[in-house]
């Protein structure tokens, strides 16, 4: 439905009723003789055939009043226009003048009934000079010995409108059209420049659908070429509105709005429904043939060559929909739009639209999210839409955004600035408004997501910015802040096809991103600068990865394939100066201070985390210098281990615990989760750590790994299998000054329940069994050994007592401390326990009795 084509037909009709004044006159001399005349005047000269059905009526007390009755108006064959009754009355003093002065003009009840195919053909055979066909008889010319033509005043009572497209025709109660000095005829010809009228106009009520408008008033004047609303105002919906504006005819139909303002408007969805087909019932409607022009904004034509705004206010304006399931307010809106271009030739045409827009917002306000103060700038030229500037106070912070949209072929934007300042996020902004369904409710039945369609060719991000970000969610802890964080994307293309690529096609659209950040920082982090550089394509690209903090440095970069649907990634990791607080997370029971220096190159699979688990590929370097381990003295376990030659439940905790990756799976073993408890107490003072790991597709393959404390160096060597969580032979041992083994442990099977073996030597004997997990490693054991570790961790130095004699005795005195008060805790819980045995037997004594 084009309601603009609407509209302009009949604000045409409007102007043309008066026109039958030019030649109704001459009935005043003939009669009903010239109602034939008049028929052909209509018929022979344009596309429309007129028929009077009623004869003319005289009437004998004022001869200068003249009434037609039935009139008929038809294209092709089809009635489109139909009036009750045209009354005319002609003043009588002008005719002495060679002019004709219309003292009035009345018509009744018009009815206009046409489709939109009928007006396509109509304009068309105007724009073409159409005639009628011959009705048998020669044209005639019309000759009118007239200077000038005014009309003082037209009324139309009940005029109706019938659209073909519209559920419900427009009607317009008590239509009161007033036209004065008008000036239509000069040498027997009608030019629009030489038009000079005024129009007041007034209609109590207009309804159509469920729009109605009330107190409808215009008062409009033309002279020579243009014509202007001086001013109209109508009660509309729940609110008011006003306008002033003015039409240049002979140039294009140029037109301002130099003011039009809205207030105190509500709209509803409900109101455009109809039009949107949702309330109507089609289970017995015929089908609507489709039709040809898939384009519609191809088809529309405007009479208008320029179009601008100068000032445009909107206060109070509500929108209220179902569709989009929240409100909409507006306080305050203005707009002043220069020069806007908006048809080239009558057609529609995004490439020659060109003008400047600026709008002012007070307050948009929808659901919880608010702005205040918005400003915008844009500028249309040549098919592309610029968003100068846009700025904007948000709820908690600002808002500044620079943009351009490529509006010609297709929908293609760049983003060249998106600034964020002081923004205060959390997830009850966005926070559903439903209740949540029953739980009892039937579950519904669900179809597979189709992929989201969106109108753009391509969207381009070259820089974001957000400054003092504030992150508060409810299912995340700790809150995250950010000083400030500064995004730039380049030749970004999410859309493909206008469809929402998956996440795969996702890393393989090109792109570039740089993110860099400073002072990000959560309650026990801290991040002073972020570097990220990313390119998305084939193959997706880490270029640089860079993250510094108080916790230490991390850089490094890496690729996706992303044409192989299995996802195979590389990845290169570079850190230094690492926090070991940082593997707290761990939750070993068993916390570390210091710093560590880390290197990896790894392979493997991105499809999943699974995936990446199962398919980890590649070396790991890890050292560390002087670092504490809390909660244990390992130091003291071992010394305890070696001399007394015992395997006992404590001594296999510690050594699962001294493995590097023993903090992370030490929790899954039974044996090392049970042990924890009793090794509680004390700290270790660790001298010098190096690992080395190589992954094999989720496998940890220990190389050369070892670990000093201030008085025993211990070495790590076999596998830990991750995908089938089990040790492998894993061995840890301790070693001698020569990097011979003193003492060694086995571990093998699953976590929850490994199989744990011990071989020893002392002074040139070697006890302990030989087989199994041992079998042929006598010759690391013993006089003559071959050294089982050659890296670069030294054996601690042989214990100063002398030197530490101080502390020594110190922590003597502590422990001696801390006896009697281990003591008297021993004691009750002896009393307490002794206490529930003896309950328990009353108990069971009362229930035997019984």
């Amino acid at each position: 439905m084009n309601i603009r084509r609407l509209l302009k037909w009949t604000a045409a009709t409007l102007i043309a009723v008066p026109m039958l004044a030019i030649v109704a006159f001459l009935l005043w001399f003939k009669g009903d003789y010239y109602r034939g005349h008049l028929e052909r005047l209509v018929t022979d000269n344009t596309p429309i055939a007129l028929t009077i059905n009623a004869p003319v009526e005289y009437s004998l007390t004022d001869p200068y009043l003249i009434t037609l009755r039935a009139l008929e108006f038809s294209f092709n064959s089809k009635p489109i226009l139909t009036l009750d009754r045209f009354a005319l009355r002609i003043d009588e003093l002008s005719l002495l003048k060679r002019a004709v002065v219309i003292e009035g003009i009345s018509v009744d009840r018009p009815a206009l009934d046409m489709s939109p195919e009928q007006l396509e053909e109509l304009l068309a055979a105007f724009a073409e000079g159409k005639e009628a066909e011959p009705q048998g008889q020669p044209k005639e010319e019309l000759l009118l010995p007239l200077s000038s033509l005014s009309l003082k005043q037209l009324n139309i009572d009940g005029l109706s409108l019938r659209w073909e497209d519209l559920k419900q025709p427009i009607r317009l109660k008590e239509l009161t059209l007033a036209i004065t000095n008008w000036q239509v005829i000069q040498e027997a010809k009608l030019l629009p420049t030489n038009w000079q009228l005024a129009v007041y106009l007034f209609a109590e009520e207009v309804t159509w659908q469920h729009v109605s408008a009330e107190d409808l008033t215009l008062h409009a004047l033309m002279d020579e070429h243009k014509f202007r609303i001086t001013d109209a105002s109508v009660q509309i919906f729940s609110g008011q509105a006003t306008l002033a504006s003015s039409t240049v005819l002979d140039a294009g139909f140029a037109t301002t709005i130099h003011s039009a303002t809205l207030k105190q408007i509500t709209l509803d969805d409900a109101l455009f429904g109809p039009l949107l087909s949702l309330e109507q019932d089609t289970s017995n409607a015929e089908p609507i043939p489709e039709r040809q022009d898939k384009d519609l904004l191809a088809t529309i034509s405007l009479p208008i060559s320029t179009f601008n705004i100068e000032n445009l206010e909107i206060s109070e304006l509500g929108l209220n929909s179902e569709i989009l399931g929240q409100g909409l307010a507006l306080d305050n809106f203005s707009l002043d739009a220069g020069d806007m271009v908006l048809v080239n030739d009558y057609k529609f045409d995004p490439a020659v639209i060109s003008g400047t827009v600026e709008a002012t917002f007070d307050r948009l306000i929808s659901q919880q999210h608010q702005l205040d103060n918005l400003m915008a700038e844009l500028g249309l030229s040549n098919g592309t839409l610029l968003l100068n500037k846009l700025e904007a106070e948000l709820l908690n912070g600002s808002l500044s955004l620079v943009a351009k949209t490529q509006l010609a072929d297709h929908l293609q934007t760049e983003i060249t600035l998106l600034q964020l300042k002081d923004l205060q996020i959390s997830d009850t902004l966005w926070a559903q408004t439903t209740p949540p369904a029953d739980e009892t409710d039937e579950p519904t039945a669900t179809v597979d997501d189709e992929p989201t369609a969106m109108p753009l060719k391509g969207l381009y991000i070259k820089q974001v910015e957000v400054e003092r970000l504030q992150l508060s969610l409810t299912q995340m802890e700790p809150q995250v802040a950010a000083d400030s964080l500064n995004m730039s994307l380049s030749n970004l293309a999410l859309i493909e096809d206008f469809t929402l690529a998956t996440y795969p096609d996702l890393l393989a659209l090109p792109f570039a991103l740089t993110l860099t950040g400073a002072n990000i920082s959560s309650a026990d982090r801290e991040i002073d600068a972020t570097t990220i550089a990313v390119k998305g394509g084939q193959p997706f690209e880490i270029s640089k990865f860079n993250i510094e903090s108080k916790q230490g440095t991390v850089a490094g970069h890496g690729t996706i394939e992303t044409q192989d649907s299995t996802l195979p990634f590389e990845l290169t990791l570079a850190g230094k100066q690492l926090d070991l607080t940082l593997l707290d997370p761990l939750d070993t029971g068993y916390p570390l201070s210091g710093k560590a220096q880390l290197d990896a190159s790894l392979t493997g699979s991105a499809v999943s985390s699974d995936a990446i688990l199962n398919s980890l590929t590649g070396p790991v370097h890890l050292s560390t210098g002087r670092a504490t381990m809390y909660n244990i003295d390992v130091d003291m376990t071992l010394q305890g281990f070696l001399d007394s030659q015992e395997l006992t439940l404590t001594d296999v905790g510690a050594f699962a615990l001294l493995g590097p990756i023993g903090l992370a799976v030490s929790k899954a073993s039974a044996v090392s989760s049970a042990a924890a408890g009793a090794l509680a107490g004390g700290e270790t003072q660790i001298a010098e750590t190096d690992i080395n790991i190589n992954f094999n597709s989720g496998v940890i393959d220990f190389g050369p790994s070892a670990i000093a404390t201030e008085k025993h160096r211990v070495a790590l060597f076999g596998d830990i299998d991750l995908p089938k969580q089990r040790f492998d032979l894993l061995r840890t041992t301790i070693l001698d000054d020569e990097a011979c083994v003193r003492l060694a442990r086995s571990i093998d099977g699953p976590f929850n329940n490994p199989d744990v073996q011990v071989a020893s030597a002392i002074t040139g004997t070697v006890t302990g069994l030989f087989s199994g997990a041992f079998s042929g490693t006598e010759k690391y054991f013993g006089d003559g050994c071959e050294p089982v570790y050659s890296g670069p961790v030294k054996s601690p130095k042989p214990f100063d007592f002398e030197a530490n004699a101080e502390k020594l005795v110190q922590q003597e005195n502590d422990l001696l401390k801390t006896l009697p008060a281990a003591a008297q805790r021993a004691e009750e819980e002896m009393q307490k326990a002794m206490f529930e045995i003896i309950q328990q037997a009353k108990d069971q004594s009362t229930d035997t009795s019984g």
